[in-house]
């Protein structure tokens, strides 16, 4: 009887993390807070009396941190940077046990779960179908559109694919940042006043593409630089957030 407590105990704590969402892989939500009102003493994990932010040198010290206290199943970290904007408590972690809400911040503040993908940014090539690095499927529908992030690129794609009057409808969206060395100007690139031509061969393009069925993606050429997903895949779970945790230049 004993032993089946015990084990019923387990389960329960298992349970309870993948509630809370902290035991799935996730990636570092930049300038993202973790906010628990005034419930920020419970929610908080304490250094010391009244102490709640201790000073690491990095984020992935924080997130290291966060990995080492038994406790932590989240952690905020304010970089270096977050001085500069006006803002005290630079390089300083903090671990959660819980929060209330996600509040979007302008400052030089980065959270995240403490199960972090391998690639804190950018995931790798992948067989999936949410986010995939350098890959692309065999046709393009409609034109190119200059995007600045790749969330931007796959609201366009969607938008696109939910439009009624559209003979294309895209099921994919595919953003790229780099376009080799020997790419081209794109926006406002030209030359400086060095007379070097500034930017060359880097730009934010967009592309959506139609598939059928469980045809294969490709690895795209010339240099290029992409990320990319299927429309259908950002709809479900936690995909789109990762999508947007995306940085706006691929390397």
């Amino acid at each position: 009887m004993k032993f089946l407590v015990i084990v019923m105990c387990v389960l329960a704590t298992e349970a309870a993390g993948a509630q809370d969402g902290s035991d799935k892989c996730t990636y570092v939500e930049e300038k993202v807070n973790l906010d628990s009102g005034s419930d920020y003493e419970s929610d908080w994990i304490a250094f010391g009396r009244g102490v709640y932010w201790v000073w690491k040198a990095t984020q992935e010290d924080c997130i290291k941190f966060c990995q080492e206290t038994d406790a932590c199943k989240f952690w905020v970290y304010r970089s270096k940077e977050y001085r500069k904007m006006g803002g005290t408590l630079a390089n300083k972690c903090s671990l959660r046990r819980r929060y209330g809400e996600k509040v979007k911040t302008t400052m030089a503040l980065n959270s995240g779960a403490r199960n972090i993908c391998k690639a804190p940014t950018v995931p790798p090539t992948v067989t999936g179908t949410c986010i995939y690095r350098d890959q692309e499927y065999k046709w393009n529908v409609g034109g190119s559109y200059i995007a600045e992030t790749p969330l931007k690129c796959y609201e366009y794609c969607h938008k696109e694919s939910t439009k009624k009057s559209s003979t294309s409808h895209p099921t994919a969206w595919i953003f790229v940042s780099s376009r080799g060395k020997k790419g081209g100007k794109v926006g406002k690139g030209g030359k400086g006043k060095d007379g070097k031509v500034k930017n060359a061969g880097i730009y934010k393009n967009c592309y959506c593409q139609r598939h059928a069925g469980n045809e294969a993606r490709k690895a795209v050429t010339g240099g290029r630089k992409t990320v990319g997903g299927d429309i259908e895949a950002a709809e479900k779970s936690d995909c789109k957030s990762n999508i947007g945790a995306l940085p706006k230049t691929l390397k």
